[in-house]
């Protein structure tokens, strides 16, 4: 469950809908579309997110499946 992050610090392994890479993909190129900057700062954001989970997962909600 939990990788080995920097300093040796653990985090958590994600997991993700299968359909999530679809949706994250569609949605950057709508909005690089739009703006370039705009479907990077988005790409930026879920990495960013991606990494608070990963750093403190117990503060998240957790799914369950077909709940």
């Amino acid at each position: 469950m939990y990788g080995n992050g920097s300093a040796g610090n653990p985090v958590a392994e994600l997991e993700y809908h299968p359909g999530a890479f679809d949706d994250v993909a569609n949605t950057y190129d709508d909005y690089s579309a739009i703006d370039p900057d705009l479907g990077e700062r988005f790409k930026l954001e879920l990495d960013r997110a991606e990494e608070l989970v990963q750093r403190s997962p117990e503060t998240w909600s957790r799914y369950f499946h077909e709940t």
